[in-house]
């Protein structure tokens, strides 16, 4: 997971770019920082700070094409998951 700027003939944009796995398949997810101020908004999700790799997230937003999401919203999960039975005590 990383911070990018891309750069066009008008303007400087700055984006967080995510790839993302699970069972499935992998997909990357893109939180470009405009007007909307997601970029804060994320961080304030998410304890001042991006998620990191290794973190297991739940993203909001459109899918574009079949292998990227625009995000509108990365939070990390921070609960405990369990995947088997026996785990749980």
């Amino acid at each position: 997971m990383n911070l990018q700027d891309s750069l066009s003939q008008e303007m400087v944009i700055s984006f967080f770019k995510a790839n993302v796995t699970d069972d499935t398949g992998k997909i990357s997810a893109l939180l470009f920082d405009g007007r909307f101020e997601l970029f804060e908004d994320c961080k304030a999700k998410n304890g001042g700070q991006f998620p990191e790799e290794g973190d297991i997230v739940i993203i909001k937003g459109r899918l574009k094409g079949t292998d990227a999401v625009f995000a509108d919203e990365i939070v990390k999960q921070d609960c405990k998951i369990y995947k088997n039975m026996r785990d749980l005590k």
